[in-house]
């Protein structure tokens, strides 16, 4: 997380410090401390990387992509109507 110090990869200190990871689940935050390690496969925004095992998509995963491009698209569209709504009103 933000603010904790940066241990250079390979040093004792970094290997003997646990990780921590903010996870929201159904908007719910949660503080997860003590991981043995983290995987960040976040890319790039709109850009995110794939899980699965040398960069190839986790079984699932496009068929999940594809499902939350549409609901971000529909709430993009939804957000933009109302707005068009407020400000002929």
């Amino acid at each position: 997380l933000k603010g904790e110090a940066i241990k250079a990869a390979g040093s004792e200190a970094r290997a003997a410090t646990a990780f921590s990871a903010l996870l929201d689940v159904h908007g719910e935050e949660t503080l997860v401390e003590g991981l043995a390690g983290v995987i960040d496969a976040s890319g790039t925004y709109g850009r995110g990387n794939f899980l699965g095992r040398g960069g190839a998509p986790a079984l699932g995963e496009r068929k999940l992509r594809a499902a939350a491009a549409a609901g971000a698209a529909s709430a993009a569209a939804a957000s933009s109507s109302s707005a068009a709504a407020s400000s002929s009103s």
